[in-house]
């Protein structure tokens, strides 16, 4: 389930930049590697944290937030909350794409790294 609500609709199709890489698959396998309780321990936290807003509005440096309008793990939603609170925050929204967006869209998520620094 974590695989299929990290990746977008395209990624689990094989959707892919990489020729011959399976992003679906790949995000399986990676999944599978991990230690016993540590998925467990990693969700508990990140749903548990509740200081997002609060830390995000303490960052005083240029910043991104990259969102996948897709992205069922971390919902559209709260990533605009946190873009909003903070200072000098560029949003950028990749259509369609899921959670894993450095796999799934490799070349946009540069893109608006690179658009951070002009």
């Amino acid at each position: 389930m974590i695989a299929i609500w990290g990746e977008g609709y395209h990624a689990t199709l094989g959707g892919s930049q990489v020729p011959g890489l399976w992003m679906l698959g790949g995000g399986e396998r990676l999944l599978e590697r991990a230690r016993p309780g540590v998925i467990y321990a990693d969700l508990s936290a990140c749903n548990a944290y509740g200081e997002a807003l609060a830390a995000a509005a303490k960052v005083t440096v240029p910043s991104v937030v990259i969102l996948g309008s897709r992205d069922m793990m971390t919902p559209a939603k709260s990533g605009k909350a946190i873009a909003a609170a903070i200072a000098n925050c560029r949003l950028t929204m990749l259509e369609g794409a899921g959670h894993m967006l450095m796999s799934e869209r490799p070349d946009d998520v540069l893109a608006a790294l690179r658009a951070l620094s002009n």
